[in-house]
């Protein structure tokens, strides 16, 4: 094979790879899937909660008409928004498309928010005083708070945290005891209701003992993205925290006492796109078989 042709076929490889990158990025950032999971209550619910994460101020489609519609198609009873719907550097302008579309949330059925990590760091700066105004618009912000609320006959408690689930500082037991994640958790888990907690971090329960101590029935995050590039046979290639080849990226983990459920996110990383990787709308059906 002559040197001409060997160097042909390799930039007729190169341009394949490219042209299904391109492609990828462009599928991976503009369409959405639907992942749907089942978890058993009781054999007469009909229960389905829809939960997603990590918008980050991206839009789809003008004033986000493609989510609101992809989300109404799977006829929720209630909607969790995990963290980070805002970025830390968010404007006004992009405050108001976001309230703008909890207000079309609202439109289809009771919406609850928890605080992710930019959400955090932007009221850190600004003031926290767009909760009130999230509030005002009929959401429901959830940290270190919980509602108990009746859907169908079923009893949730829903609740919702930012702050690690374990003693990260290494504090004295009686320390510890004496936080308000430790005083929230323990009341939050006082019950026989099936409990629901959205916390926008993984690494919440994955790490230390939490995911012994805390009896949870279904913790809901986001914060992965993914793993933001997802590749054949290794799954996502980075998440915050947990770095590279991360264990904990996207869908259903059994860990200790609780089961998690992780939403791939909606948006990349600031400039870096997804790949192979589809934002997504995560679907749970309590107590029936998906559709």
């Amino acid at each position: 094979m002559s040197k001409k042709k060997i160097i042909r076929i390799i930039i007729s490889i190169l341009s394949a790879a490219a042209i299904i990158l391109l492609l990828s990025v462009f599928v991976s950032n503009f369409f959405i899937t639907v992942n749907s999971y089942d978890y058993n209550i009781s054999n007469s619910s009909d229960v389905k909660i829809v939960f997603l994460s990590d918008l980050h101020g991206r839009e789809f489609g003008k004033n986000n008409v493609r989510l609101i519609k992809k989300i109404s198609e799977q006829k929720p009873d209630i909607i969790c928004l995990t963290g980070d719907f805002i970025d830390e550097n968010n404007t006004y302008k992009d405050n108001g498309e976001f309230l703008n579309l909890v207000k079309a949330l609202l439109n289809i059925a009771p919406v609850y928010y928890s605080y992710g990590n930019h959400d955090y760091s932007y009221f850190i700066d600004n003031g926290f005083g767009f909760i009130e105004t999230l509030e005002n618009s009929g959401c429901e912000f959830l940290d270190k708070e919980y509602v108990d609320i009746d859907i169908e006959g079923v009893p949730l408690r829903l609740g919702g945290i930012y702050d690690y689930a374990f003693n990260l500082q290494g504090m004295r037991k009686s320390d510890w005891e004496n936080t308000d994640i430790f005083k929230f958790l323990s009341d939050f888990t006082s019950t026989d209701r099936t409990t629901v907690l959205m916390c926008h971090r993984p690494d919440s329960f994955i790490y230390g003992d939490a995911s012994l101590i805390w009896n949870i029935d279904l913790v809901l995050c986001g914060h992965t993205h993914g793993g933001l590039w997802r590749l054949p046979f290794i799954g996502g290639v980075i998440a915050p925290e947990q770095g590279f080849n991360p264990a904990f990226d996207k869908g259903e983990y059994d860990i200790g006492n609780i089961k998690m459920f992780i939403n791939a996110g909606l948006a990349g990383y600031g400039i870096i796109p997804r790949l192979f990787n589809l934002p997504e709308v995560t679907v749970i059906n309590l107590g029936r078989a998906s559709n």
